[in-house]
């Protein structure tokens, strides 16, 4: 009698791991793994309305059709960008990022004006960031100056797994001899969603932060050296109120927590048109001087 018991005891206490085992080799199947992701849309769509408020911190500058039709033609000279950037700095922004890969050398003095023009801004005390992706194909990057951006060196794991290639386009020589830049990687999953962005990008046997992670490093004036990662698990930030933990999977990637944007529900980043602000800034700053 007493054996018996003990014997479905323990068919009791192994069967809840047995199930637990078989539901997370279920998990990994590719048709589980597209109904958690359809679950996780459905649950980011449920809660737009309840999601909370839009970082004040934050404003974004788009180069909208008025801005082509009255001011700048498409693509803009480059000496634009450089007056923009050194008007923004006037106005005291910790961080200004372009989501903008700007890697080709340009003929004339556009490339040389938007570097002084980013190195007096960096020089305001404001951190000036550009876009890179890596690349399949050997990239031929004129020399010059690297700039201010260095590869992460404390990582725990195996670099093998990150997102990555052996290869990057980077910003042209005066533009990262005088800021920093992060890599825009955003690779889609096999429903052509984004659903996750690498932090950590791969390129060749170095490992570079992500234009995101990279912008988060210069708001906290932080440099790579005050990084560590731990694949798998997270990174580290050593800044000024504590160490700040950013969950990542093993492959470097971070779950993007997305926002929906319904200013007539309740209001959100703050978007601001590239003419505009340039016109308004070279009023208020230099046209009343």
């Amino acid at each position: 009698m007493i054996k018996r018991l003990f014997k479905t005891l323990g068919r009791f206490t192994w069967s809840p791991l047995i199930c637990l085992g078989l539901a997370w080799l279920l998990m990994q199947t590719e048709p589980m793994q597209q109904v958690a992701w359809r679950t996780l849309d459905w649950r980011t769509n449920a809660r737009v309305y309840f999601q909370a408020p839009a970082d004040p911190r934050i404003s974004i500058i788009l180069f909208e059709d008025d801005t082509e039709m009255n001011l700048v033609s498409w693509p803009p000279d480059r000496a634009y960008h450089g007056a923009l950037v050194e008007l923004l700095s006037l106005a005291k922004p910790a961080v200004v990022t372009w989501d903008v890969i700007l890697d080709a050398v340009h003929e004339g003095d556009a490339d040389e004006k938007m570097g002084l023009g980013v190195g007096a801004a960096m020089a305001a005390g404001t951190r000036v960031i550009t876009g890179s992706v890596t690349s399949t194909d050997p990239v031929e990057t004129p020399p010059g100056d690297p700039g201010p951006t260095r590869p992460i060196k404390a990582i725990e794991g195996d670099i093998a797994q990150l997102y990555g290639e052996d290869h990057a386009i980077i910003p042209f020589p005066q533009l990262r001899q005088a800021s920093w830049y992060g890599f825009v990687d955003a690779p889609r999953g096999k429903d052509g969603i984004i659903r996750e962005v690498p932090l950590v990008v791969r390129v060749g046997r170095e490992v570079y932060p992500s234009l995101a992670l990279q912008t988060v490093l210069a708001y906290h004036q932080l440099t790579v050296d005050d990084v560590r990662v731990k694949l798998g698990e997270a990174i580290h930030l050593r800044t000024r109120q504590g160490e700040l933990e950013v969950p990542i999977s093993a492959t470097g990637m971070y779950l993007i927590n997305y926002r929906f944007d319904h200013d007539d529900v309740r209001p959100d980043f703050a978007t601001h048109s590239y003419g505009k602000v340039l016109l308004k800034l070279n009023e208020h700053f230099v046209q009343q001087r």
